[in-house]
């Protein structure tokens, strides 16, 4: 288990940072609804990340991070239109989109979970 090796042979005094989609997350559904190789990330819930973690560390967080990053989708290289991330415009309205879900989606919902471990 990866966990299990982290813990091992990280070095004492230092910060292990641990990002990981969260299966709650509506576009993260329908990533593994429609690719099947990615149907595990359905497992990636906070609660089995932090019971996961809680096993190997004492001393960690964990945060919700991006509420709904439709931007990831828009300017994906394969699925999207790359070029738009170079417009100012269009970074700023990605920004106030990630801002207005963050208001309106649950925290427990939001994509990414990020686990931060004080070793």
């Amino acid at each position: 288990m990866a966990v299990a090796e982290l813990s091992r042979v990280c070095k004492p005094g230092g910060t292990l940072h641990i990002v990981e989609p969260n299966g709650l997350n509506p576009l993260i559904r329908i990533l593994a609804l429609l690719r099947p190789h990615e149907r595990g990330l359905l497992r990636n819930t906070p609660a089995s990340l932090r019971s996961l973690v809680a096993t190997h560390f004492s001393n960690y967080q964990i945060e919700s991070r991006q509420p709904m990053p439709i931007y990831r989708l828009l300017l994906h290289y394969q699925f999207g239109l790359a070029q738009l991330g170079m417009w100012r415009v269009v970074r700023i309205l990605m920004r106030g989109w990630d801002r207005a879900l963050g208001k309106l989606l649950p925290r427990r919902w939001w994509a990414y979970t990020v686990i931060t471990v004080e070793l």
